[in-house]
């Protein structure tokens, strides 16, 4: 009869480490996708903050000097590289002569896939020159 208890106790013992496993591996799990998706969250926080920084960037100098510099093209691409993100800023003229529409485009590598981030401002050329 002593054997018979000491058989129970070891299933008991590997039923429990068999469970415990079970439950380290969801957690190993969980901590894999949270881990993911922080990185993604970095990543889109560093996008909005070089396209906050290109706006800024034009609003610091005159629109006029930003057109004669090649900083923005009214109906053209300005593209460049600023570390792992593509930045691609664009412009075309308003309704009304004097608006600029302006948009950023922040577009990077995330994985297997692509995302991307656009801040877009109404500018009044005219005012700022």
């Amino acid at each position: 009869m002593e054997n018979r208890q000491r058989g129970f106790a070891l299933f008991d013992v590997l039923m429990a480490l068999f469970l415990f496993s079970l439950g380290f591996a969801a957690l190993y799990g969980l901590k894999e996708a949270a881990y993911a998706e922080t990185r993604a969250a970095i990543s889109l926080t560093e996008a909005a903050n070089v396209a906050q920084a290109q706006l800024e960037t034009l609003l610091s100098h005159s629109w006029t000097e930003n057109i004669s510099t090649g900083r923005v093209i009214p109906g053209g691409l300005v593209a460049r590289k600023d570390g792992p993100f593509q930045v691609q800023t664009t412009a075309a003229w308003g309704e009304v002569s004097w608006l600029l529409n302006v948009k950023v485009l922040v577009d990077w590598q995330e994985g297997q896939t692509r995302r991307s981030y656009e801040l877009e401002g109404l500018y009044d050329v005219e005012s700022s020159t």
